[in-house]
């Protein structure tokens, strides 16, 4: 009877040791669900960088001395979005760290005249701010350059409400 008994009690430490792991872990599938990390959203706004400058260059200067000249331009624009003055002004004109205007990604695409300046962070709508003023402060920046003309030609949309 003994046996029994002993036998019907561990079967029954069995079942309650079996409920406390699936007890356990969907808590924690409940909590790994809360605390996920959301998705970055992306923002992404687009230049286009023109050398003004023919100085050097020659009527029949060959594409590659063009493409040359183009490079050395979009490489000023690039090296200018990592000045702190820059970043700092587009920092106060949001309200936001100069570290978060840091963050910000500005480069060449491809083997263009295009410079794309890009945020990816978790709320979309900071996002496109960020990017749009960086975008435009770069455009400002080279307002009275004789040498570089540039241009937004695309600015980052915030995300639409969804219905």
């Amino acid at each position: 009877m003994d046996e029994s008994r002993d036998a019907s009690f561990v079967r029954g430490k069995e079942e309650m040791v079996k409920l406390f792991f699936c007890l356990l872990a969907g808590l924690s599938l409940v909590a790994m669900a809360g605390c996920a990390p959301q998705r970055a959203a992306v923002a992404k706004a687009r230049l286009v960088v023109e050398s003004t400058s023919t100085e050097g260059l020659s009527p029949s200067s060959t594409e590659s001395a063009v493409k040359a000249q183009e490079q050395m331009v979009s490489a000023r624009v690039i090296s200018r979005a990592h000045d702190t003055r820059l970043q700092a002004e587009v920092a106060e004109s949001l309200g936001v760290t100069p570290q978060m205007v840091s963050n910000v990604l500005v480069e060449g695409v491809g083997d263009t005249r295009f410079v794309e300046v890009r945020a990816e962070i978790e709320d979309p709508e900071l996002a496109a701010k960020l990017v749009n003023a960086v975008a435009q402060k770069l455009a400002e920046a080279f307002r009275n350059d004789p040498e570089v003309r540039v241009r937004v030609v695309d600015t980052a949309a915030p995300p639409q409400p969804t219905k």
